[in-house]
């Protein structure tokens, strides 16, 4: 098939990373495809996707400035002729659609997240008719995307953007002496709620000081609530926690640290966090996206109640008291991931996705 793999933006984050890699097997697999995105230029996506030879353009200069988009879209589609126009996100699965119907073109999009704002919800209900077929980045973005827009089961895949690299290095377990540094990896966004993980470690501090002063987190990320986070921390006397900006190598990030922490209000599959396990560090988040069926309490994680810091701040208590257990549900989590995330797994999803496509625009 000739693939338009249309993208509102190309970033350092969230499902932007992995096209590279999703592509490669597109490619791999016999397809023939293009990247297009609206906005991007000069990212790290970028720079991923030259590394691996594929090609991608820029259709737009910013976001919601549709018209200048849609004619750049409705014009590589009539030069191209694609089979298939695979979209990602709700801003370019909508100009997917509009392309699609007017130029006679299936649509393809991607579901991301087990979670959307009531207004895309509402607009995807009545446009999903222009989409041929869906697929999913986790078993809980499927199940979210067939229970909240009303699809039928067997018209979504299955196909997780993430897979385990064998290459990465695994984390050094804390034995019990000095600082237990937790982590994170994640825009500054209210969605990941790091406001709630602050409130926890000022309850921690309060509870437990003797546990406050050995721990320390890092949070790798960028985004507009930097200020308002670090205002938080110094208004609640938490002093332990740092904002370290953009990291550009979460493989060494993950393995300098003892634990991982992601609190967030919602996920779809949530790489950061599996890619924490597959460094055999114990994880602790909250019951959202495909977390729920991944991170299972004392075999491969810790779960605390959502948006709750009280439950935090106990889950942080018992991981730091508990250096043993923590190293062994560490390592069992790298084997879970390692093996359900393998690169062969990866390749056998994407396989059948891309055969159910094939099928349903009825190029066989």
């Amino acid at each position: 098939m000739k693939i338009i793999y249309l993208v509102t933006m190309l970033d350092g984050f969230g499902a932007a990373l992995p096209i590279a890699g999703v592509v490669k097997a597109m490619k791999d697999l016999g397809h023939i495809v293009e990247v297009v995105a609206v906005i991007g230029k000069g990212s790290v996506a970028c720079n991923r996707l030259s590394e691996s030879g594929i090609r991608y353009r820029f259709i737009g200069d910013r976001l919601h400035q549709h018209a200048k988009p849609m004619r750049g879209l409705l014009s590589l589609c009539r030069q191209e002729k694609p089979d298939v126009i695979w979209t990602s996100m709700i801003q370019t699965t909508v100009y997917g659609q509009i392309a699609g119907v007017i130029t006679g073109t299936p649509v393809v999009a991607w579901q991301h997240n087990a979670f959307l704002k009531p207004s895309n919800r509402r607009i995807l209900r009545v446009t999903k008719r222009f989409t041929k077929r869906w697929v999913a980045d986790s078993t809980a973005a499927a199940d979210f995307a067939v229970s909240s827009l009303s699809l039928e089961p067997r018209d979504v895949d299955i196909w997780p953007l993430f897979y385990a690299d064998p290459e990465q290095p695994r984390a050094r377990m804390w034995d019990g002496n000095g600082i237990f540094r937790f982590g994170s990896l994640g825009r500054l966004h209210k969605n990941k709620r790091y406001d709630v993980l602050i409130e926890a470690l000022a309850i921690l501090s309060e509870r437990y000081p003797e546990v406050a002063s050995r721990v320390s987190f890092e949070i790798a990320g960028n985004g507009k609530q930097r200020a308002s986070l670090e205002k938080l921390a110094k208004d609640r006397g938490v002093a332990n926690i740092k904002f370290l900006g953009y990291r550009s190598d979460p493989y060494e990030f993950l393995a300098q640290l003892h634990g991982y922490i992601q609190p967030s209000r919602n996920e779809g599959l949530c790489i950061a966090a599996h890619e924490a396990m597959h460094a055999g560090l114990p994880v602790l988040t909250t019951p959202v996206g495909e977390l729920k069926n991944s991170v299972i309490p004392d075999k491969t994680g810790w779960i605390a109640e959502q948006n709750n810091p009280s439950s935090l701040a106990e889950r942080i208590f018992e991981i730091f008291n508990n250096p043993e257990k923590a190293a062994r549900i560490g390592s069992a989590a790298h084997h879970f991931v390692a093996e359900k995330f393998s690169y062969q797994n990866f390749l056998i999803s994407g396989e059948q996705a891309l055969a159910n496509v094939r099928t349903s625009i009825s190029l066989d």
